[in-house]
Formats: structure tokens, C-alpha cells, sequence
């Protein structure tokens, strides 16, 4: 994953929007492309629904209406979603009148895109100089069904996997994506597919938290080397 930011800058240089609005507060916008020709299944863009976007609330400020009407339904969804995650870190407020431009570029997918544009786009924010409340970290937890025994016999049970790769996905009874700010405990996104009981999806969610604390780590750790260099 490539991804580049450019800003904050005034509403009339925006390379993204290519709109001539008033905000008096910050405005961010975010797309996210699949490299020609690179890294999408058949059988993923056949499962794709843009409903389960189009269920996300989304603030207005955050001008998602800026992206090209040539983005196929899965770089919509998953900006809307990428915009719903990181949005919550960013604080707008103090940014009158700019526009940050986010543009994430998937070269090859193999599972959890979600996370890893999340993992792309904050550190680039961070690098770029852009105040943050927090780094937001987000996690993928798929639910698949696991049966004990030889050549199929034997009693079945659900297992979660963390970090799904594309067939773990698309083998999945259910999936669990959680991106939030560890420092402040706070939830910047969540969303569930599949039907799941609540047991297991409990045990996901704890899985996904974990998993987004571990990221942090790393991804702090990551920004401390850079200054270093």
C-alpha cells in the first residue's frame, strides 16, 4: 500500500475535491484506489455490496462527495470506511479553512485492507506533520467454522482469526473490524458482517482490541525510528 497526504491547504487548491466551497472548519478528504490491473480477486469484487457502506453515518465536514465518479463500488466503500476510521483523530477544528487531502494507493490485496489503510494513512498523517489526537489503529477478526476430527467427521466449532488473509475471508461465516485510539480508548470505527452469536462475537471484539494495541505499539515504535534516522 502507497499512500500520500497533501495539506492543509485552502479549499481552492484541494487536488482532490475540485470543489470552491466555504468550510469554516477543516476539511478531509479521502480516496482510496486499487492499482490497475493489481490485487483484487474476482471472487472478492463479485461479493462486494455497497450497501454496507452506505449504512456508515457520515459527517458532512469530512466531504466524501469529492470522490471520482470512475471509483469502482469496493475504492468507494472502503474509502467511506477508511474516512469513518481515521476522521476521529484528526481534529478539524483547529485546521480553518484547509483541506488534507488522503490518497491511498492498494498495490496488492490479500485480506484486511481496512487495517492496513488505516496503518497506511495514519503514519502518513503523523509524517506529514499533521496534529493528531491519537494514532488509530485498526484490527480484522474472521469467524470461520473449524470441524475436529478426520475426513470431516467429528463435531464442528467456530474459531477467529486474526488478520484474515483473502481466503480466510472469503471462507468466513462472519468478520469483525475494529479501529480505535488506544491512548484515549476510544472506538473511531466498528463493523460486523456475517451472523455470529454474541459469545463469539465478543471474543472477536477482544481478539480485534488486542490486536489494535499491539498495532499501536508497533506503529509508534515506527515513528520514533523515523525521527531517529
Amino acid at each position: 500500500i502507497l499512500c500520500s497526504v497533501h495539506g492543509p491547504r485552502s479549499p481552492m487548491s484541494s487536488s482532490a475535491s475540485g470543489q470552491q466551497e466555504f468550510h469554516s472548519e477543516g476539511v478531509l478528504n479521502v480516496s482510496v484506489k486499487f492499482a490497475p490491473n493489481f490485487g483484487v480477486r474476482p471472487e472478492t469484487v463479485a461479493s462486494v455490496s455497497v450497501s454496507e457502506a452506505s449504512s456508515n453515518a457520515v459527517d458532512p465536514r469530512l466531504a466524501m462527495t469529492t470522490l471520482a465518479t470512475s471509483s469502482s463500488p469496493e475504492e468507494v466503500e472502503l474509502s467511506i470506511r477508511l474516512q469513518s476510521a481515521i476522521s476521529a483523530a484528526v481534529p478539524l477544528e483547529r485546521l480553518e479553512k484547509s483541506v488534507i487531502d488522503v490518497n491511498v494507493l492498494i498495490i496488492q490485496s490479500d485480506g484486511s485492507d481496512l487495517a492496513a489503510c488505516v496503518t497506511a494513512a495514519i503514519l502518513a498523517l503523523a509524517d506529514a506533520g499533521i496534529e493528531l489526537y491519537d494514532l488509530v489503529s485498526c484490527c480484522s477478526v474472521a469467524v470461520v467454522r473449524k470441524r475436529n476430527g478426520a475426513c470431516g467427521s467429528g463435531s464442528e466449532k467456530w474459531v477467529c482469526l486474526v488478520d484474515p488473509t483473502e481466503e480466510e475471508k472469503l471462507a468466513s461465516k462472519g468478520m469483525v473490524t475494529l479501529a480505535m485510539l488506544p491512548n484515549w480508548k476510544e472506538v473511531s470505527y466498528w463493523d460486523q458482517s456475517g451472523r455470529i452469536s454474541k459469545e463469539i462475537t465478543q471474543e472477536a471484539i477482544e481478539l480485534c482490541r488486542d490486536g489494535c494495541a499491539t498495532m499501536h505499539k508497533f506503529m509508534r515504535q515506527c515513528l520514533i525510528d523515523s525521527n531517529n534516522d
